[in-house]
């Protein structure tokens, strides 16, 4: 599976792919905590990223808290 960036640096999902590997191809470990996911624009809660699989052509959208001001 290939994964480009889409608009605004999401992923552009190019084949099904389960969450968590997902998560895992991109360098995040998906126990880290304060991590949310979202497909869609609909968020994807943690107990469902090992089963919810991500289909062509949706959107993902990783999204991380960072220090900063």
């Amino acid at each position: 599976m290939s994964l480009k960036p889409g608009p605004g640096g999401a992923i552009s999902v190019e084949s099904p792919e389960v969450v968590t590997a997902l998560l895992r191809r991109h360098g995040i470990d998906p126990a880290v905590r304060y991590l949310a996911v979202a497909v869609n624009g609909a968020v994807v809660r943690r107990s469902d990223w090992a089963s919810y699989v991500a289909q062509a052509g949706d959107i993902v959208e990783v999204v991380r808290p960072f220090q900063g001001g």
